[in-house]
């Protein structure tokens, strides 16, 4: 596995991970149906990589093919960071995504060891749910996810530690009301 700091320029391959419904197989509502969601999520990356020192990384197989991102990025709220990966179908069960997770605790850890690292995902997603827990987090919050548009939809958030109940409201907030 080769990693970068994610870069303006990879929009394109982000943009051809993002539109495909297939990797959004326990969120449909999530495919990106614009260049423009792509290239603002791109930003994202790019500003934390400059403004906290770390963020996504990009990441290919032994050959340099794209195979997606992974990484930890600090909420705006800057009260945890936040682990996160996409990777494309055709990557599937070949530990990327563990690999990222893990190095995404790791590196958030170094970087600021103060701040919470954190894991945001639907309890549908079996395969979300062991990567975060071979990344060491534990579950430390579950409710209904109130952004989703299948409102059937749990939302679980992973933690490396206990999180006070400021820290989980802010972290939260888009679920809770």
């Amino acid at each position: 596995m080769i990693t970068r700091p994610i870069e303006s320029g990879d929009w394109e391959e982000m943009h051809v991970l993002y539109a495909d419904p297939g990797v959004w197989e326990h969120q449909p509502s999530g495919v990106f149906t614009s260049v423009d969601q792509t290239k603002a999520l791109v930003e994202f990356f790019v500003s934390g990589w400059r403004d906290d020192g770390l963020s996504n990384w990009a990441t290919f197989d032994d050959s340099g093919e794209f195979v997606g991102h992974g990484g930890a990025r600090l909420l705006h709220d800057r009260v945890a960071w936040n682990i996160g990966y996409r990777v494309h179908r055709s990557h599937w069960h070949r530990g990327y995504g563990s690999r990222l997770a893990r190095a995404g605790v790791e590196a958030a850890q170094q970087v600021d060891p103060d701040v919470p690292v954190t894991a945001k995902l639907l309890e549908r997603n079996e395969a979300s749910r062991r990567t975060a827990e071979a990344a060491g987090l534990q579950l430390v919050w579950r409710g209904r996810d109130l952004g989703n548009a299948d409102e059937s939809a749990v939302r679980l958030v992973y933690a490396d530690r206990e999180l006070d109940e400021a820290t989980l409201r802010a972290h939260t907030h888009s679920f809770m009301r």
